[in-house]
């Protein structure tokens, strides 16, 4: 464990990102704030593998953090999501998805989608913090983004599906209007 530590200031970004991950399947709690650490490095993997492995010791960033990262490495919102997901029942991390989801690109979008999707939503009786979240994925500017929007909703919550379904079916997209029409059917 102490000499994993010590690889994580390796100047080898492949050294310092096969370091945590170590560390995170062994749970080493006493590496958090190395591990912490890493997330300002400079390299995208060893940015991931430090995620990864803080996920891994239910010990995630805080909401501004993640949001930091996301801007800087963009193509690290798969991860950054799933670990918002994980503690979606805390306002932060719920305003942070929602927040993200502003201020990312088109097809990172999609992939928050996805990542949503392949969550299996969220638990009974959680909906109502959920609405404006989707109110923001079902009226985001691309056509594309709220097709996958009308698609992921009712995995995430049926009941949410048929309360926004109505406003869908009115979407000046045909494509949206034929995903919200699949869904009534």
């Amino acid at each position: 464990e102490k000499n994993l530590m010590v690889c994580l200031s390796d100047p080898r970004w492949r050294v310092r990102a096969n370091a945590a991950e170590a560390l995170g399947d062994m749970k080493s709690v006493k590496a958090k704030d190395d591990l912490k650490k890493l997330l300002l490095d400079n390299d995208p993997f060893v940015i991931k593998s430090a995620l990864l492995a803080l996920g891994k010791l239910d010990l995630p960033p805080a909401p501004a953090d993640l949001m930091r990262i996301a801007r800087k490495h963009p193509d690290l919102i798969d991860i950054i999501v799933k670990i918002a997901l994980k503690k979606s029942k805390s306002d932060e991390y719920l305003h942070l998805l929602q927040n993200l989801f502003k201020e990312i690109s088109v097809e990172h979008q999609g992939v928050m989608l996805t990542v949503l999707a392949d969550s299996n939503g969220f638990g009974k009786g959680e909906e109502s913090r959920w609405d404006a979240v989707f109110d923001d994925f079902l009226s985001a500017s691309s056509g594309w983004v709220r097709e996958k929007a009308v698609t992921t909703l009712p995995v995430c919550s049926p009941e949410l599906a048929v309360d926004k379904v109505g406003f869908m079916l009115q979407d000046p997209d045909e494509a949206v209007r034929n995903a919200a029409c699949t869904l009534v059917l």
